[in-house]
């Protein structure tokens, strides 16, 4: 199991990309400016609001995970 960040989760193909991650297993964290509306329940989904353009805000996301997403 890996933990995963997913840049731009919020919506489309991010959104998508963590719905097949938690679906196989691995911890997420969803990475969006609007993380918080992301509509899903489960006990391996992280939402973390920020900015991909602000390099502290990407800086704290990657803290911890194994593979990024964007």
């Amino acid at each position: 199991m890996a933990h995963i960040l997913v840049i731009g989760a919020s919506q489309g193909i991010g959104l998508e990309t963590v719905k097949a991650a938690l679906a196989a297993g691995h911890r997420v964290r969803a990475f969006a400016r609007s993380a918080g509306t992301i509509a899903l329940s489960d006990p391996n989904l992280e939402r973390f609001p920020g900015d991909a353009l602000s390099r502290p805000d990407v800086a704290t996301a990657l803290d911890g995970v194994d593979v990024v997403v964007q």
